[in-house]
């Protein structure tokens, strides 16, 4: 009998640290599930972040585009422009020439 009980404590004391170990067990998941649930918020917060600098990277994209399309207008209309300039002052070149050499025959021939 007393073989028994000697039997009997002992598996008490290994069935207690078999307890024992797995409540550490638990413990030891229970901490590892919230450090996940930690990580998974911080996951989604940083994601909810990252997606509001792409929204606004986006909008300064195509802000960028709009003003490079009216820069480019506005730079064909001003070399149209000069352009337009340059061939009127060709013109005015010409028209004085044709001017001076008439008055220089004129002189020539009348005086």
């Amino acid at each position: 009998m007393s073989s028994q009980i000697d039997n009997l404590r002992a598996d008490i004391s290994r069935l207690q640290q078999t307890n024992t170990d797995l409540q550490r067990q638990r413990d030891g998941l229970d901490e590892e599930k919230e450090d996940l649930q930690k990580d998974k918020i911080r996951q989604v917060k940083e994601n909810e972040r990252l997606i509001k600098v792409i929204e606004n990277l986006e909008n300064k994209v195509s802000q960028l585009k709009k003003d490079v399309t009216e820069l480019r207008e506005q730079y064909h209309k001003e070399k149209l422009a000069r352009d337009v300039l340059s061939q009127e002052k060709l013109v005015l070149c010409k028209e004085k020439r044709f001017n001076l050499i008439f008055d220089f025959l004129f002189l020539f021939l009348f005086s």
